[in-house]
């Protein structure tokens, strides 16, 4: 089965080739990989030039910047794979990943594939452990994960495999979203499709620190907009869209604590609070407030080990 690799890149030129050389090292070989350089203002070509030598690369450049998830979707346009990989330009894959997926479709058929991922920061130093550690997971969950992924999103862009016959059926990536475009197609691929796992890490993340200042009213907005789009009312086996929205709200009031902006920490722990009162890691968090910056990182590392 062949699988392509779509790979945004903007303005990026310093984790790109580790990127692309990690799919050169993998076990598995029939792949083509399709770079879609959105409008960069550096160049690109240049840091990627070499690999065209290789028939099973593609380059396209854009004029201006469309964002990427109109970039992606460009890119599967031009895929001839059966199935769909995606990696972002600042991780990597270690080498068995996509043979690894592959086999677990070909043992248990499925619309798409994750993997756990390893976190590490710009300086290459481990962040977290993996994204189950992150949540206290035993093992990520398979199957119909509609509820799963609407409490937590537990798949990274760069984990996911899937059917490029579903992936067009759906629409592909939403172009209104330029954050949390990834949770929203994972959302829609779930409520009416398994997605199967490889429950060990096979990428790693990079953690940058343009990815700590968040635009907090866009991020509201986009999760505002996809559990909107994506909520399904008659499943009441998973958690209500008002805990839904007050998770969405948390976890950006955890990413302003982590770079202790405090009044924003405060705007978005009170609408967490809001939706789904009495929520004791909340309230910790809130009362953390008037804490020095020493005891809020402690804070957050207990909140780790709950999560």
């Amino acid at each position: 089965m062949k699988i392509s690799v779509i790979i945004p890149v903007y303005n990026q030129t310093t984790f790109l080739p580790q990127a692309l050389d990690s799919i050169i090292a993998q076990t598995y070989s029939d792949w083509e990989a399709i770079i879609i350089d959105d409008g960069s203002e550096i160049d690109i070509y240049s840091a990627i030039s070499f690999y065209l030598s290789d028939s099973r690369f593609h380059y396209y450049h854009w004029e201006k910047n469309i964002g990427v998830s109109a970039a992606r979707n460009f890119g599967v346009a031009q895929a001839t794979g059966e199935y769909l990989a995606f990696l972002d330009s600042d991780d990597y894959w270690l080498p068995e990943k996509l043979t690894k997926q592959i086999l677990m479709l070909q043992s248990f058929p499925a619309a798409a594939v994750y993997s756990d991922a390893l976190f590490i920061q710009e300086n290459c130093s481990l962040f977290k452990k993996s994204l189950k550690q992150q949540y206290g997971l035993k093992s990520l969950p398979s199957g119909r994960l509609y509820c799963h992924l609407l409490e937590h999103n537990l798949i990274t862009t760069s984990s996911m495999v899937v059917s490029k016959k579903i992936f067009t059926t759906l629409g592909g990536f939403d172009t209104n979203l330029s954050q949390a475009e990834e949770w929203d197609l994972w959302l829609k691929i779930s409520k009416t499709n398994s997605i199967t796992v490889v429950d060990e890490p096979l990428v790693v993340y990079r953690v940058r620190s343009r990815g700590l200042h968040l635009n907090n009213s866009a991020m509201a907005r986009a999760n505002e907009y996809i559990i909107a789009k994506n909520f399904c009312d008659h499943d009441l086996t998973c958690l209500s869209r008002r805990k839904a929205l007050s998770n969405c709200y948390l976890n950006i009031a955890v990413a302003n604590l982590i770079r202790f902006d405090r009044g924003e920490t405060f705007k978005y722990l009170i609408k967490s609070l809001r939706l789904f009162p009495l929520r004791p890691i909340a309230l910790l968090m809130f009362a953390s407030l008037i804490l020095p910056n020493y005891f809020i990182s402690q804070l957050l590392k207990f909140r780790d080990r709950l999560n």
